[in-house]
């Protein structure tokens, strides 16, 4: 029971690491063909990610935050519909769009990939 217990946790750290990874490519991804907001960041994730990868808007303010200090993001304020807050749009920058090809390009344009993830990533 004891190794179990080490893998689960060894396993569990490594699902961490992998979903953070994970994560920045996705943000990209929402981002590379039209400005968002966290909310829909993340409502295209959910919908578009064939893995059981569920996040929560926390984490991806986090990140979008540590994107945008890596000028990876843009970010612009417009006013809210409904009369709340301004939103934060996010778009990728040209550096951004730039390491997400490069990221394609060596990492996953080599793997097989349906006609829907094809055209979500079509131009990178």
């Amino acid at each position: 029971m004891k190794n179990k217990s080490y893998v689960e946790q060894v396993v569990e750290a490594w699902e961490e690491e992998y979903k953070k990874g994970l994560l920045t490519f996705w943000i990209l991804l929402a981002l590379h063909q039209e400005k968002k907001h966290v909310r829909e960041i993340k409502q295209f994730i959910e919908a578009e990610a064939t893995t059981n990868l569920s996040v929560d808007e926390k984490s991806v303010y986090r990140s979008v935050g540590r994107l945008r200090k890596m000028d990876l993001l843009s970010v612009e304020e417009m006013e809210s519909p409904n009369g709340g807050p301004k939103l934060k749009l996010y778009g990728v920058t040209k550096t951004g769009e730039k390491a997400l090809s490069e990221f394609y390009q060596r990492n996953i344009n080599s793997i097989f990939i349906t006609k829907d993830f094809q055209n979500l990533t079509k131009g990178l």
